[in-house]
């Protein structure tokens, strides 16, 4: 009953901070990346951090993702899947954990076993250093990021990934499509 009186709630407040954002305008919210880049970790490690993402980002830090509805869903998407991509090619196991639905989670024992699982899965993103969003596809079920991704290797693939929105504003991956992508300069 309360997560409904808090969804009913959010609506409102939600449509207040996007008319906030017309008025003042996108560029002027610190936390909305406009691109990813590759980053330098203290490991000496290329990583993906969106470019105007706090430095506590930049610090290997996992990175909070802000949860809104309307106008801003592309751009949290975007920083969703930057955030994913980020936490798989740095190891932060916790933060890919966090992308998982509880169904998923319950699936595997650990931390660990979801990590490497997927990480696996998805050696380009394990090992991405460079990412660019093709489009992001939103809806009120399944959204989707079409982006780029370069690995340590220099080779380069087309990703897919379908996401939802849980009853607490966060995003879970519920699929992954990786191709390669030759010739495709990003």
């Amino acid at each position: 009953m309360r997560r409904r009186a808090l969804a009913i709630i959010a609506e409102p407040v939600a449509a207040i901070i996007a008319c906030a954002v017309v008025i003042v305008g996108v560029n002027s919210l610190p936390l909305v990346p406009q691109e990813s880049v590759a980053v330098k970790s203290s490991a000496s490690a290329s990583v993906l951090a969106p470019a105007s993402a706090p430095e506590l980002l930049r610090a290997s830090h996992i990175p909070v993702v802000r949860v809104a509805s309307g106008p801003a869903d592309r751009e949290q998407i975007r920083d969703a899947v930057s955030t994913f991509v980020w936490a798989l090619s740095n190891g932060q196991k916790e933060a890919v954990w966090s992308f998982a639905s509880e169904e998923e989670q319950a699936s595997f024992k650990t931390v660990d076993e979801a990590f490497q699982a997927v990480s696996g899965a998805f050696p380009p993103l394990a090992y991405a250093t460079r990412i660019n969003f093709e489009r992001i596809d939103v809806s009120e079920e399944v959204s989707t990021a079409t982006f780029y991704v370069q690995d340590k290797l220099g080779l380069q693939w087309r990703a897919a990934i379908d996401l939802v929105q849980d009853i607490d504003g966060e995003w879970k991956i519920i699929a992954c499509d990786l191709q390669p992508a030759p010739g495709v300069s990003i």
